[in-house]
């Protein structure tokens, strides 16, 4: 009796063992995971605030990675003296290396009320800037200008 539970818990044991070997590792003959010939470096910066006009207005790069598809910026508005009905895309421009990139769009919350979120997003800036800016006008009547150094 002693040698079929000796038996019985080895087997399990052995079993145990394939399974997470297995799960562990790749299969012979499947394609291993391999990094992409360009991965995007991620960049980590500061989150900025404005607070003039009585809108505080809090910008936080999101991507801004060196060969990100997309730069993305996450933008929060709170206020209770104003109506914020700005069109973000149309009010925002980032500033690199002496050229304007336009907002491509502004993901989040609609124009109005006193809260407001979502994520502004641009075209990458080739070659990656020592240094940008963000503007974003037309909210509380004031321009707000948000500086970033990368290097």
């Amino acid at each position: 009796m002693k040698w079929l539970n000796y038996l019985l818990i080895t087997g399990v044991a052995a079993a145990f063992g394939f399974f997470i070997y297995a799960a562990t590792t790749n299969a012979p003959g499947a394609d291993s995971q391999k990094p992409a010939a360009n991965p995007a470096i991620p960049v980590a910066l500061p989150q900025l605030e404005n607070t003039e006009s009585d809108v505080s207005v809090v910008v936080q790069p999101a991507n801004i990675a060196k060969g990100a598809s997309e730069w993305i910026f996450e933008v929060s508005m709170d206020t209770h003296a104003v109506a914020l009905d700005a069109d973000m895309a149309q009010s925002s421009v980032l500033i690199a290396g002496g050229r304007e990139y336009r907002a491509l769009r502004f993901d989040g919350d609609p124009p109005g009320g006193h809260h407001r979120g979502g994520k502004l997003i641009f075209a990458p800036v080739t070659p990656y800037p020592a240094e940008f800016s963000l503007t974003i006008l037309n909210v509380g009547g004031a321009k707000r200008t948000f500086t970033w150094k990368t290097k």
